[in-house]
This record gives structure tokens, C-alpha cells and sequence, in this order.
């Protein structure tokens, strides 16, 4: 998917959030209104369905992506095609965020995949 499939798509889920959101609120008494509202700005919120946690996981890990080949092109590294795969068919954020981390000071890209000793 390119940058204006991904934006369009992101788009649309959010228009989807939006009217999703814009139906409950209406759906409610203004007693849970209030309380939900109040929820919601905690800070402190946890995503309740597995919908909502399968998405801003799968968002996360695209930012990630992102964020990484763009560390690879600053600091002029080449990717194979092979290596290329390997980050964009990643959806583990943790072992992404190491990656970046190891990519912002590796000498190669082959330090940024060795195992840590």
C-alpha cells in the first residue's frame, strides 16, 4: 500500500470513528454521557474491543515502518529487497522500536537485525 492508499484509508477510519462515536453519544441519557466524557479524559482510557485494539495496533506498527526506512534513507542506507520485506511484513511494535533505536547509531544495516549480545 502506498502513502496515498494508507492516507485515504486512514481517512475513512476515521470518518468511521467519528459517525461511530457521534451514534453512541446520541444513543446515551446525559448521565452516561457525562461519565464517559469523563472517562475520556483521564488520559488513562484502555480500548475495551478487540475492533478498536486490532486497529491502533495495526496503526502503530505502520507509523514504525515509517519511521524506520525514513532513519534508513537519512542516514543514506541501501535496503535489499529482502530486508525490505522483513520491515514492512514486521507487526511486532516492540522488536520495530528496537530496531529504530539500533538504527539511529548502527554502523551497518546488518548491526541494526544482529542479535544483541
Amino acid at each position: 500500500m502506498n502513502d496515498v492508499d494508507a492516507a485515504r484509508n486512514a481517512s475513512k477510519l476515521a470518518l468511521l470513528a467519528v459517525l461511530h462515536f457521534d451514534l453512541v453519544m446520541a444513543a446515551m441519557n446525559e448521565s452516561a454521557r457525562r461519565r464517559l466524557e469523563e472517562l475520556m479524559q483521564t488520559g488513562s482510557y484502555r480500548f475495551q474491543s478487540d475492533f478498536a485494539r486490532k486497529y491502533v495496533k495495526e496503526g502503530e506498527v505502520r507509523s514504525q515502518i515509517r519511521s524506520l526506512l525514513k532513519v534508513f534513507a537519512a542516514r543514506g542506507f541501501d535496503l535489499s529487497n529482502a530486508r525490505r520485506v522483513e520491515i514492512e511484513t514486521c507487526t511486532d511494535v516492540d522488536t520495530l522500536d528496537n530496531w529504530i533505536d539500533r538504527a539511529l547509531t548502527a554502523e551497518s544495516i546488518d548491526d541494526v537485525f544482529e542479535p544483541e549480545a
